[in-house]
């Protein structure tokens, strides 16, 4: 009998008893599926509250309870006496179909027939069959939508930082090939708040992360926050969303920005009561929703829609095509922990400290770490022209070049840098990465590479490889298939790499395999990684074109990265969360967001949760529109500065498709380069290793509170402030206290 066959059957012996006889608890194993064990419970009648919650579990420091009919929760902090709800007071200006949504604990989205519109099916509109059993630290519902024939398992457990809640793929059934089931939300309603009620705001993991203020918006906005994690999925079509940027009546359509950790929250300030949603399992296919009111309801609510089925365009002949929806579900679990704060804790400070305290928990952040200040230099070695026949390389930066530039610095005590070379292979940047290790001749060779390691030995020495982007395509299985049959591609609109195609995860795993071996040869030259980075796909290959999941593609380049850290210093650029146990430094780290109209503030959330265990380093500084704004985030995050440089002038890149490097050339940003140094290492010396404990920004002024007792004061305003009885010029900072001053 299969291990689902006996959970059903022990599911439905122990529903048989009573509603309270039994547990059934869930555990992720190790293979990172749910599994479900049976035992024994004494018979305990429910405690109930005077609106008809039942209480499932209780520890010192929260109460979970629950309600039978919308399967809704309420979540009571046993500290401070604040309650978290997940269904809402109906809102008579809504539609029924809202209504019903805002008072379900699980709704479905689903296909019927042959049709892709999307239908919804909620606990009351469905009104399924509910079987709730009391189970060891919370409860299961075993729910039953007879009508679609569709049916799944919720657990809700308490500890003591919060709740869990958990969905098992084995647990869902499709019994009615008319009806396909394509997207789940639990809990969407979890710490809703009406119009301006409650003071506070919602956390959306957008850059370095952004609020949405819990006030009363006079229906100003009319799109919500939608971001699929780790952005769009090649398989299908890409999703774009219009969100309200720079106009209070015009909705521009723009793809949202993807989101590299699947994290949101919740903060009722008013109320000194907060949480933090981090989804475990079924982050791969999920996105974040950020309703602020006046978006359909009056309500503001945040939540995650995890996604089985996409439609997608299926192809009918050299021009046609129909819209199309998958035919196979995808197979995950949903897990979500929610992380709640309260009191003073109950701030986008205290979230971050617990997703710290999580990521810690889990072995993801490491406190002994080498997160040591350096500043990134990347150099273009180059890039391509049309000639009378094919193309020639314009050399901007040679291995020689650079020793020049390295002597000058190091000359002058700069030396604490970490060094990548970019364009260096055959073709220059856009030239294809095949493993091997031959450099444009006019650049030099890997031999005068390592020699210039060798020769600055304190220096971080790597070379730049994006192995998931290629611009050249050929018959080779190599490349990602969409569920349409197709070769995936982008239109670049660059003049001699029009198009764009993408490599498979194992395709890429070849490639990056085989320059880390001739590299290990070398011994002391790295390699900076992107694109395998922060992309993530699900896609067909092969012969008989097998679909590769988006969680198979991040686990295949997790351990293949993994294992060249192993080996050499390695940096990934912009990396998605499940890379960051084997980071080793973080590149082109976002200080801003995307700037939406409904976002209230910036914040440097991702910040707090990583300074102190990973090496942050920014994107280039010579690109920036504002350098004085930008440095001053940089110090307030306390972000470490990168540039990318050349030896000869951007000029002459006119004629290549890297003509947009137009301000690059070291000898124009020499001195800023002494002067960022002088910056953070002054910086560095107060802080050291230090975590952020806490952040503040207000009137202009930023205040960042380090775990050792150093602040970094930042004045963004034009005129002077006194912070402490200290004066702070305008756009300028302060150092006050920490290691320098003990």
């Amino acid at each position: 009998m299969s291990k689902v066959k006996i959970l059903a059957l022990l599911l439905a012996l122990l529903l048989l008893t009573s509603c309270s006889s039994g547990t059934l608890s869930s555990k992720i194993t190790a293979d990172g599926t749910l599994s479900a064990t049976v035992a024994a419970l004494d018979n305990k009648p429910a405690e109930q509250t005077e609106d008809g919650y039942l209480l499932a579990a209780t520890n010192e420091n929260y109460s979970l309870y629950y309600e039978e009919k919308g399967l809704t929760v309420r979540v009571k902090n046993n500290l401070t006496g604040a309650v978290t709800d997940s269904a809402a007071t109906p809102d008579e200006s809504s539609s029924e179909a809202w209504k019903n949504f805002v008072n379900s604990g699980i709704v479905l989205e689903y296909y019927k027939g042959t049709a892709v519109n999307l239908n919804k099916i909620n606990m009351y509109s469905g009104k399924p069959d509910t079987k709730i059993s009391l189970i060891e630290n919370g409860f299961a519902a075993e729910v039953k939508f007879k009508s679609i024939g569709i049916s799944l398992t919720m657990f809700v457990t308490l500890d003591n930082n919060g709740i869990r809640v958990q969905v098992p793929n084995s647990s869902i059934k499709e019994e009615n090939e008319q009806y396909r089931l394509a997207a789940v939300y639990v809990l969407p309603f979890l710490g809703y708040t009406h119009l301006g009620d409650v003071e506070g705001y919602m956390l959306i993991p957008d850059g370095c992360g952004a609020l949405i203020a819990l006030e009363d918006n006079n229906q100003k906005f009319s799109q919500p926050y939608k971001a699929k994690i780790y952005g769009g999925n090649y398989s299908v079509e890409s999703n774009s969303y219009a969100t309200q940027k720079y106009d209070d009546t015009i909705a521009t359509t723009a793809s949202s920005a993807g989101i590299f950790a699947p994290v949101f929250g919740m903060v009722h300030t008013s109320r000194q009561n907060a949480f933090l949603g981090i989804i475990e399992s079924g982050k791969y296919n999920a996105e974040i929703y950020a309703y602020p009111n006046g978006v359909v309801t009056e309500y503001n609510w945040i939540t995650a829609r995890y996604i089985y089925r996409e439609t997608y365009q299926y192809l009918t002949g050299q021009s046609g095509s129909i819209t199309s929806t998958q035919s196979e579900r995808e197979t995950f679990d949903i897990s979500v922990a929610y992380r709640f704060k309260g009191g003073e804790d109950a701030d986008y400070v205290g979230l971050a400290e617990g997703y710290r305290e999580y990521l810690t928990e889990n072995g993801v952040l490491k406190a002994d770490n080498d997160t040591d200040y350096g500043m990134r230099l990347d150099f273009f070695a180059g890039d391509v022209e049309k000639a009378l026949f094919g193309t020639k390389f314009v050399s901007m930066t040679s291995v020689e070049q650079i020793d020049e530039i390295l002597a000058e610095l190091t000359g002058e005590g700069i030396d604490n840098l970490s060094v990548s070379l970019k364009g260096w292979q055959k073709g220059g940047i856009y030239g294809n990465l095949t493993g091997k290790t031959s450099f444009e001749g006019d650049v030099g060779d890997l031999s005068d590479y390592a020699e210039l390691a060798e020769k600055y030995s304190d220096i971080s020495f790597l070379l730049y490889g994006d192995f998931l982007n290629t611009y050249k395509k050929s018959g080779s299985k190599d490349y990602i298939y969409q569920y349409n049959g197709r070769v995936f591609s982008n239109d670049t609109f660059l003049e001699l790499h029009p198009t764009k195609y993408r490599y498979t995860a194992a395709a890429a795993e070849k490639r990056i395999e085989a320059l880390a071996k001739s590299l290990t040869e070398k011994g002391n030259i790295g390699i900076s990684f992107d694109g395998v980075t922060d992309e993530v796909y699900s896609y067909e290959a092969g012969e008989k074109m097998k679909m590769f999941s988006r969680q198979y593609a991040a686990g295949v380049n997790s351990d293949t990265l993994s294992a060249v850290g192993e080996q050499l210093s390695t940096a990934y650029i912009a990396p998605n969360d499940y890379l960051w146990s084997t980071v080793q430094k973080y590149y082109d780290y976002k200080v801003y967001g995307s700037d939406y109209k409904f976002v209230t503030g910036e914040i440097p959330f991702f910040a707090i949760v990583l300074k102190g265990r990973i090496p942050l380093y920014s994107e280039y500084i010579n690109f920036k529109a504002d350098t004085t704004e930008y440095k001053l985030k940089l110090i307030e995050s306390g972000i470490y500065p990168s540039f990318l440089l050349t030896s000869e002038s951007p000029s002459e890149l006119i004629y290549t498709d890297s003509a947009s490097l137009f301000s690059c050339q070291y000898s124009e940003y020499s001195e800023m380069i002494r002067e960022y140094n002088e910056i953070f290492t002054k910086l560095y010396s107060v802080t050291a290793d230090s975590t952020i404990s806490d952040h503040s920004l207000s009137d202009g002024v930023a205040v960042t509170t380090y775990e050792n007792g150093a602040k970094v004061v930042v004045n963004y305003n034009e005129s002077a402030i006194q912070y402490d009885g200290n004066t702070v010029e305008g756009q300028a900072y302060l150092f006050i206290g920490g290691k320098a001053g003990q």
